[in-house]
């Protein structure tokens, strides 16, 4: 029992590094590249979008982008899902992943904006997905959706932390 005490003590001392630091970055990544992902499926697209594939590009160099990648190929409303990158916002993507250190959004018609910055929805963001006491929340700018003519539904609503 002491033995166990003090392997739990020194895994805890080791969590103080910079490796651990790095893991714990890595899983939140990972969380929220699957809350992306997730969140895309309580979405309604405009019906005049007849594309076979779903598009997800990722706006700007952002360390999700590795978890990203690993959905594609995934279906999202009947879609297969390809993911794209880019170095500025495009149109026809259906989902646009705005990298943290981008403090402006380009919105196109029938695209949803997802950001990681606290800022996000102020600068007309749709769903900004952030850390609150260690853990991933999202928040939702439905105005700014249902500009783009993009429908959330009242599930997704219900579970975000402010709606605005």
């Amino acid at each position: 029992m002491a033995r166990t005490a003090a392997v739990l003590t020194l895994l805890g001392f080791l969590c103080l590094t910079p490796a651990c630091e790095v893991r714990a970055a890595q899983d939140m990544d990972r969380v929220r590249a699957a809350m992306i992902f997730t969140l895309t499926k309580f979405v309604r697209w405009p019906d005049t979008d007849a594309s076979a594939t779903f598009r997800l590009c990722i706006v700007g160099k952002d360390s999700v982008v590795r978890h990203l990648t690993a959905i594609e190929g995934k279906s999202v409303k009947g879609r297969k899902i390809v993911v794209e990158r880019h170095g500025n916002a495009q149109p026809g993507c259906h989902v646009q992943v705005i990298a943290a250190s981008r403090k402006t959004v380009e919105t196109f018609p029938g695209t949803l904006t997802i950001g990681s910055h606290p800022e996000f929805l102020d600068v007309g963001g749709m769903i900004a997905i952030v850390e609150d006491q260690n853990k991933l929340v999202f928040d939702v700018n439905l105005e700014a959706a249902q500009a783009q003519n993009l429908d959330i539904s009242s599930e997704a609503l219900g579970l975000a932390r402010h709606v605005r």
